[in-house]
């Protein structure tokens, strides 16, 4: 079965999930040819994986979204609204002439380019269900448009949410979460600790001032970014071993520290609804505290004591991979 993934460039919590997906449909006969592009298509490209040529042409969405990130908070004006409808028009241009029916299936993970074309046996990989914004009128009417487009464009695919927060919608079938390679590679090795402090940013430049500032305050930690560090793609060790992650709220790294029962500090952007919605799961735990990108607590140092000295408590996640790989291979023999 020759499946197309097209993997979103937003981040890396959709490739890292998606490569474990895709290992699990290979398992069951799939043959996976990838499609992305930014920092995402690097990590593939990292691994070893087999990604189709138009994915060199296409701009990176997460580029894109990362010009409306100002001073810690989601800005969404007119130039970064311009540069995600740029990048999206470019990059639906490219695939417009991209043969999807070579294909037994197509799978895209928030590949919002895609969306527009129909396509025999598609499936759609999502943390979210509806975009959410506290913007002015102006944008807050674009967020509208985008669910009632969003919900027309996705007749026809068959939807999955795998958020973070156990959710009810007829329109997407749910299982649970995708965890990510790491995280099933450091469970296998099993929880370690002694790693001291670990700042981790994920796939994106978004929290780059904020690393700074935190390793001036800590700086016997470790970090993890595929702009400041050459072991980004490889954290499984030194998340396992870690004693306390300061992080930003993207859905791998949570998942991770979750089910390896870490303790954390976490930021999130303001207006950014998918980290603050991930943020709440945790700030009224044991174990860890949440706050603004642009709010750095001035007694950092202090609440990171305080949270080494409780037992960290964190929300509770399935490992659905092998249940949503077979959902998919049952749809596509029918």
């Amino acid at each position: 079965m020759r499946v197309l993934y097209f993997s979103s460039s937003v981040g890396l919590g959709h490739v890292t999930r998606d490569v474990v997906l895709a290992k699990e449909l290979a398992q069951m006969g799939a043959s996976v040819t990838w499609v992305s592009s930014g920092a995402a298509l690097a990590y593939l490209k990292l691994r070893g994986e087999r990604t189709a040529a138009v994915s060199d042409r296409l701009l990176s969405l997460g580029d894109a979204f990362e010009l409306a990130l100002e001073k810690g908070k989601v800005s969404l004006g007119p130039l970064s609204l311009y540069s995600i409808y740029k990048t999206m028009r470019h990059n639906s241009a490219e695939l417009s002439s991209f043969d999807l029916q070579d294909y037994d299936a197509v799978i895209a993970d928030e590949f919002w380019e895609l969306l527009g074309r129909k396509v025999e046996r598609s499936f759609f990989i999502t943390d979210f269900t509806r975009f959410k914004g506290r913007f002015n009128p102006l944008t807050s009417r674009l967020v509208e448009r985008a669910n009632s487009s969003l919900a027309q464009s996705l007749k026809g695919w068959r939807a999955y949410y795998v958020g973070l927060r156990p959710e009810s919608n007829p329109s997407f079938a749910y299982f649970g979460q995708i965890f990510t390679e790491n995280a099933r590679k450091a469970l296998k090795l099993g929880i370690s600790s002694g790693g001291g402090a670990l700042v981790t940013l994920g796939g994106t430049r978004a929290g780059l001032n904020l690393a700074k500032k935190l390793m001036r305050e800590f700086p016997q930690a470790s970090v993890l970014s595929p702009y400041l560090t050459s072991s980004w793609h490889e954290p499984s060790e030194l998340l396992r071993s870690a004693d306390l992650v300061f992080t930003m709220c993207g859905y791998g790294t949570l998942l991770e520290v979750a089910v390896l029962r870490k303790r954390a500090i976490l930021f999130y952007p303001r207006n950014d609804f998918e980290q603050e919605d991930n943020a709440a799961l945790f700030a009224s735990r044991r174990g860890y505290r949440a706050y603004p990108m642009d709010s750095l607590p001035k007694d950092i140092v202090s609440v990171a004591k305080k949270v080494m000295s409780e037992d960290p408590d964190p929300p509770a996640f399935t490992d659905a991979a092998k249940d949503v790989a077979a959902d998919i291979i049952s749809h596509v023999r029918g």
